[in-house]
């Protein structure tokens, strides 16, 4: 800017750019009034990226190149991970305005200044048309498919009463049949997504939830009428067809975000479309992770229901229940299109199994102790802590998990008496009952005990028309003063892991206060405390360097390493969309750990703050740094400037050093006892358990094929015969039962 000249105002400049017009000459002219974009300018530039869906075209380009002007790639990058750039946008079944961006975007390249990869993925993204055909074709069935279908209905007037079908309600309960009959779990490893069965049941709700909201949004739901289920339809292909279009979007817009939010590159080989990281150990980590997770969740779950008393069960006592009370409670109603089963449980039933002070405690069932512990380890907190922490005002994890109570009584109720229906036709009318709010709401104030919390609860757990609906994070439809959900969805889903991830996403500050706890701090320190090497060891620690403020979660010294620490728990996701989460926590830390690492190379910074804030010897010390993470994804992950790893996994470095399988057990620990080196090993890119977890990750390839191209997404399966003679091969073996281990590797023999 020239001596005199009086600065702009961000809101000016974006005012001052004629589109029509960009050169050279208009961007240095723009430069000199600005020497660079204050942490402020960058955050109005970014509220346009951030509401783009409903923003002015022109305004929102003229954000991109104003930001571009002075950070030409971060700018892009910036609006790739807010979604300016995506072929669709959700609830809206048009073009968006992708190509317009991105076209002009490529015509002002050279005056941009932009990078070579920046060059790349905008030509790469505007060449994809294939994509935007796609998201317009696959729309254009479905919504041929509801109108044949709306046309079609039932309408029948039985005991001068009319009743209709619709498919709102049919969606429901296709998917709460599957959940209640337990059908056909996913065989994702065929990575054929052009069939139903490839995806998961939570892969089907998601579609299902979009369809549902697809419905709703065109057809009106009328609190007068009587809607009731086509069974047929439910139980016919023609509405897995529906669904599977429906999966399918969901599943390509996962691919859209990898290529726009993680960096993903397209490559064209003859007829097949390939999507591929540049870094293979992030695919890898990512889905190592998913499969860890779910692993340890089988293995905990196993465990503690083995041998477990089966009159501490809720299952046990509802089968009782049906036992001694039968048809009291539920019995077969109706005829033709309206035969069902009805339930009415009696209020003093249901007051007997909410009953939970015992001494003053809170009393859970055996499925709702092990899920509360199961919960509690995947948040990194004490049962103590998960107590504490607030879902809504006046609810925690506990209310929530109380108040599914009520609906795992009645889905158990109803797999006792369906297990002997032979009409499959009945169990799916019978299923999405219409209750009365007010009812609902008395009936969860006898497990909660308060209203508020009743009112809070309800609420979280209603869809709100505003928003994108999702069966298993807002399951209550509200049709006047009537409320339907499906009971086998709500009694098997994770319902509190949903509604506190629901309020992440809404941006509830509530559920962010941890009223100053840092559960995964504690959790590292105690790790740290417990190992057999005498560390020392600081939390917590604040420092100023430079004019800029840091604060190190975790510092480890040893008498030659200083290991600083930044952990970071965010909830394990569900999807690539809740998997950014995860990734902007690693970006926040990453950027943190560099200015420690930096600090810290400062001898003079160093030799002061080890004297006045430590209190220990100021000796040189070489520098490690690490982000912790409570979840299991990127923790092999070696693209990345400061090593991910996952707090169960360091704890098992510093604490054990063992690796189990079913039939083995082996040190990864290189001496009969820990050793620091361990611990470096483990920090390294390429140390002994990462390169083993990485080596073992196999390759294998998703499918899905369109307007005869087939999106290929090259992904990887953990291979655990190949884990395990890698293993055998690496480390150093504790035990083995031989025949265990011949009939593992029999039964892979077998396999392949």
């Amino acid at each position: 800017m020239k001596d005199g000249a009086i600065a702009l105002k961000i809101d000016d400049l974006m005012q001052k750019i004629d589109l029509n017009l960009l050169n050279e000459e208009m961007c240095i002219k723009l430069k000199n009034q600005k020497v660079e974009l204050s942490n402020r300018d960058k955050k109005y530039l970014l509220n346009f990226f951030t509401y783009y869906k409903s923003g002015i075209k022109e305004n929102i380009l003229k954000a991109i190149v104003c930001f571009a002007i002075w950070e030409p790639d971060e700018a892009i990058n910036q609006a790739r991970k807010k979604g300016v750039f995506r072929y669709r946008v959700f609830g809206n079944n048009t073009k968006t305005k992708a190509r317009y961006y991105l076209e002009y975007l490529i015509l002002k390249k050279d005056i941009l200044c932009f990078s070579r990869e920046t060059n790349k993925y905008l030509k790469q993204k505007y060449e994809f048309v294939w994509l935007e055909h796609f998201y317009i074709e696959t729309e254009k069935k479905i919504d041929k498919e509801i109108r044949y279908h709306y046309k079609r209905k039932i309408k029948k007037k039985i005991n001068g009463i009319r009743f209709e079908s619709s498919l709102h309600k049919e969606l429901l309960a296709y998917i709460d049949r599957i959940f209640l009959l337990e059908e056909q779990k996913q065989t994702k490893q065929d990575g054929n997504y052009n069939i139903l069965s490839t995806f998961s049941q939570e892969e089907k709700a998601e579609g299902i939830s979009y369809l549902f909201f697809k419905y709703i949004q065109k057809y009106e739901i009328s609190p007068e009428k009587n809607y009731i289920v086509d069974a047929t339809y439910i139980n016919s292909n023609k509405i897995e067809k529906l669904i599977l279009l429906a999966c399918q979007i969901n599943y390509v817009l996962e691919m859209e975000l990898l290529i726009d939010f993680y960096d993903y590159d397209i490559y064209y080989e003859g007829k097949n479309i390939i999507l591929r990281n540049k870094d293979e150990t992030l695919e890898k980590s990512v889905q190592l992770g998913y499969i860890m997770q779910k692993m340890q969740s089988i293995l905990f779950f196993d465990r503690r229901y083995s041998g477990h008393k089966e009159y501490d069960c809720l299952e046990t006592i509802s089968r009782q229940i049906v036992q001694k009370f039968g048809n009291k409670i539920g019995k077969r109603v109706g005829n033709e299109l309206l035969t069902r089963y009805i339930f009415e449980i009696p209020t003093v039933l249901l007051k007997k199994m909410s009953e939970q002070n015992i001494e003053g405690k809170v009393q859970f069932y055996k499925e709702e102790g092990v899920e509360l512990e199961h919960f509690s380890k995947e948040m990194c907190m004490s049962l103590n802590q998960l107590y504490e922490k607030k879902v809504t005002q006046n609810c925690n994890a506990y209310d929530i998990l109380l108040s599914q109570r009520f609906f795992r009584i009645i889905y158990f109720i109803q797999k006792n008496f369906y297990q002997n229906e032979k009409d499959i036709n009945v169990i799916v009318q019978s299923l999405i009952p219409s209750i009365d709010r007010e009812i609902l709401k008395k009936i969860l104030f006898m497990f909660l005990k308060n209203k508020q919390k009743v009112d809070e609860i309800y609420d979280l757990l209603s869809y709100d028309k505003n928003y994108k609906f999702d069966i298993q994070y807002t399951p209550f439809f509200e049709t006047g003063k009537k409320v339907i959900f499906p009971i086998s969805v709500m009694a098997n889903s994770n319902l509190m892991r949903n509604t506190i991830a629901y309020s992440y996403l809404s941006k509830n500050k509530i559920v962010n206060d941890n009223n100053g706890i840092e559960p995964l701090v504690k959790l590292c320190e105690n790790y740290f405390r417990q190992c057999s090497y005498e560390y020392e060891i600081f939390i917590n620690k604040n420092y100023k360097y430079k004019g800029k403020s840091g604060e190190i979660d975790v510092l480890v010294v040893s008498n030659s390493d200083l290991i600083i620490i930044e952990c970071k728990d965010p909830l394990m996701p569900t999807s690539n969309f809740e998997m950014r989460s995860t990734f902007e926590h690693i970006e926040k830390a990453q950027k943190q750990l560099d200015l420690s690492k930096k600090a810290f190379e400062d001898n003079g910074f160093r030799n002061k703050f080890f004297r006045d804030s430590l209190h220990i010897d100021a000796k040189y010390r070489n520098i490690y740094t690490c982000v912790v993470l409570g979840n299991r994804l990127f923790s092999i992950w070696s693209g990345v400037r400061h090593p991910i790893r996952n707090i169960h996994e360091l704890d098992m470095i510093l604490n054990s050093g063992i690796i189990n399988s079913t039939f083995a057990k082996w040190s990864i620990w290189k001496g009969e006892k820990y050793s620091h080196e361990d611990l470096i090993d483990f920090l390294k890119q390429d140390g002994v358990f990462i390169k083993i977890m990485q080596d073992s990750m196999e390759a294998f390839d998703n499918k899905l094929t369109f307007a005869g191209k087939t999106i290929q997404y090259e992904s990887y399966m953990l291979n655990m015969k190949k884990l395990f003679l890698i293993c055998d091969d690496k480390l150093r073996l504790i035990e083995k039962r031989k025949n265990k281990c011949d009939e593992f590797f029999d039964i892979n023999e077998e396999k392949n």
